[in-house]
């Protein structure tokens, strides 16, 4: 008999866990083809606005750089022709090298952003579809706990039976596929 205050956690098997896991990875999959055409078709959308977005954010980046690199160099024949002093043009060039030094990294997190939102689309599309047979091809477990963590926020065990929190989006498609119901906002 167990003292009624004892906080003795039930035992649940690595195997059923694993199983109710794969369950709900497999519950992503749409399996209606004409809406996994139409699922391809927005992504497709979304791509091109997205891509179109940061064309746009890295041709004003890059307009801003012209414009403060011309300046640097009227600064420049400034000095050169004695028009400003020594003292204002090393002022302004430190403040355009900054400038144009910020411009720059901006440049490359877009640049990184850009990257990033196309593997997580990707990867949200990919594990949609083939999630369960993705997670049983890898055989290091470090590869499966990094599957796991980027669906899963928390895994818990509730009455006996995993319950997931889910993550970057997998709550979307996991509601949306089993109900069916993709053109909803």
């Amino acid at each position: 008999k167990h003292n009624t205050n004892c906080t003795q956690k039930k035992f649940i098997r690595e195997e059923t866990v694993e199983a109710e896991v794969l369950n709900t990875l497999e519950s992503f999959k749409i399996v209606n083809t004409r809406l996994l055409e139409w699922v391809r078709k927005a992504l497709k959308e979304i791509h091109k606005d997205e891509s179109q977005y940061h064309e746009d954010i890295v041709k004003e980046l890059d307009d801003k750089y012209l414009k403060i690199k011309k300046r640097l160099d009227v600064i420049y024949d400034d000095k050169v022709d004695g028009l400003i002093s020594k003292e204002q043009y090393e002022l302004k060039r430190d403040q355009y090298e900054e400038e144009l030094n910020s411009i720059l990294d901006a440049k490359e997190k877009h640049a990184g952003a850009n990257i990033s939102y196309h593997r997580l689309a990707i990867n949200i599309f990919e594990l949609a579809q083939k999630g369960k047979e993705i997670y049983q091809e890898m055989k290091l477990q470090q590869d499966r706990r990094e599957l796991l963590n980027f669906v899963f926020s928390n895994l818990k065990i509730k009455d006996g039976k995993v319950a997931p929190t889910l993550q970057n989006g997998f709550g979307l498609v996991a509601a949306r596929a089993q109900g069916g119901d993709w053109l909803r906002s």
